[in-house]
């Protein structure tokens, strides 16, 4: 037996799913997958931050608020285009105004994203999770208020493809470990 990693956005992973190239995935339950085939297990929530430069006037906020964001150049993820779930976690945490955004960048790497705020480029709106896999030095992380501020992120897998018996206790010991600290559980 053997594990590979393949990482990729909520359509591409879904696309994976479909034709059978990857057993599991984890995505965000939002966009919403098309494949009726696919069985989910919501896992956790976490909220969607906005990170701007330490000099930023919006460091004042305790929190930011999505009318706070209009007008400004925003960085978001993950990339893509709107059918493929890009720019999704910016979208949803502005709900309604997420038109009247100024989305001037889409990247996949939170990296990328910390760097192009730090370099004066516009602010940036990610995911915590995403957001702990890099430095935060220089920027100051604020929350955004909205209620929509968030994404769930869920194991998906074939139900109806071959059974594999180690695919069985992937999923259960999944279902059963503790989100990542910055993440509330779901129980579903």
């Amino acid at each position: 037996m053997s594990i590979e990693i393949l990482e990729g956005n909520a359509a591409s992973l879904e696309a994976a799913l479909s034709s059978g190239a990857v057993d599991v995935a984890f995505r965000p339950l939002q966009p919403p997958v098309r494949d009726h085939r696919l069985t989910t297990r919501a896992l956790w929530r976490e909220s969607i931050v906005a990170v701007m430069r330490d000099d930023d006037p919006l460091v004042a906020h305790v929190r930011v608020g999505v009318h706070d964001l209009e007008g400004r150049a925003l960085i978001g993820n993950p990339s893509g285009g709107r059918e493929d779930g890009g720019g999704f976690d910016l979208r949803h945490a502005a709900g309604e105004a997420a038109d009247l955004l100024n989305v001037v960048y889409l990247t996949d790497q939170p990296s990328t994203l910390v760097s192009l705020v730090r370099a004066a480029f516009g602010i940036g709106v990610i995911s915590q999770l995403a957001l702990a896999t890099t430095t935060t030095d220089g920027i100051a992380v604020r929350e955004i208020d909205s209620p929509t501020a968030f994404r769930d992120v869920a194991l998906f897998w074939n139900d109806q493809s071959i059974r594999n018996p180690s695919l069985d206790v992937f999923v259960d010991a999944v279902v059963r470990a503790e989100p990542p600290e910055i993440a509330k559980r779901l129980d579903t």
